[in-house]
């Protein structure tokens, strides 16, 4: 376990534990289920001196600010405590840190045992579902300082959304997968031999003689897509001849924040 400071939060089990029980509550679980989707996920650590406290200790202080402390929770949080088990390393490192912990873990006990807030409200969190249609085309002006550098400054990456893929099943995600190609002008041509620097993931040939050029754009929420971003029109699904089977199953994840720059890099291994 990765730790950096005596109190609750400072060390990666928290930080994980925190962070998945916030999630499940946003994705509409009940308290008691994703409680107990916690401890399954957990169940491994629970009983280690290491890491089972902090687990304990962190999840009791996240329901009981947010007014959701079970009496499990509570018990086993309060248990650790009065064990004084967790606290014994502390002191094998130094008293300094020993007396520290010991007033955080007071302070927690406190804590557990007064009135809990009431039950804050959650809000269910909203997930990005691509509201594209297979076909449809769109062009990315190509203007910063690394399409300079390429040589690649005033082009455009056409993109064309040729499948949508659902992430996870639990939140209902949905994002494009898209085939993307060099242009001189923002506009979805019908003329192949313009399209025939289509960018692909890889300089290097599958077992079946075929190449991988999907692209799966991740995405948190529809502000995260470029406002600079035009869309063409819809038109028939361009597959290049050396196109993959696997389509979907072997596309590269990229975030828009790093889109042009994995275009500019990938294209550049290519066709430079």
């Amino acid at each position: 376990m990765g730790t950096w400071g005596v109190k609750l939060n400072q060390n990666d089990i928290a930080e994980d534990v925190r962070a998945s029980y916030k999630e499940k509550l946003q994705n509409g679980i009940s308290n008691e289920e994703a409680t107990q989707q916690l401890l399954d996920e957990y169940e491994g650590i629970l009983d280690d001196i290491d890491d089972g406290p902090n687990f304990w200790f962190v999840l009791a202080d996240q329901q009981w600010k947010l007014g959701r402390l079970l009496p499990r929770v509570k018990e086993q949080a309060l248990s650790w405590i009065e064990s004084g088990e967790e606290l014994k390393l502390w002191y094998e490192e130094s008293k300094k840190l020993g007396d520290a912990r010991r007033k955080v873990l007071e302070q927690l006990k406190e804590q557990l045992n007064s009135p809990q807030p009431p039950e804050k409200r959650i809000s269910k969190k909203q997930y990005y579902v691509c509201p594209w249609e297979i076909g449809d085309a769109f062009a990315y002006s190509l203007s910063s300082s690394l399409a300079e550098e390429s040589g690649l400054s005033g082009k455009y990456i056409i993109l064309q959304v040729g499948a949508k893929h659902l992430w996870r099943e639990e939140t209902g995600e949905v994002f494009p997968v898209v085939r993307c190609w060099m242009s001189d002008t923002p506009e979805f041509s019908t003329d192949l031999s313009k399209r025939s620097r289509c960018i692909r993931r890889t300089n290097w040939q599958r077992k079946d003689g075929n190449f991988d050029y999907g692209y799966e754009i991740i995405t948190n929420s529809s502000r995260s897509v470029p406002k600079s971003l035009v869309y063409l029109g819809n038109y028939q699904v361009y597959r290049p001849d050396d196109d993959g089977a696997n389509f979907v199953e072997e596309a590269f994840g990229v975030v828009w924040k790093f889109f042009e720059k994995r275009m500019i890099e990938d294209y550049a291994k290519i066709f430079k």
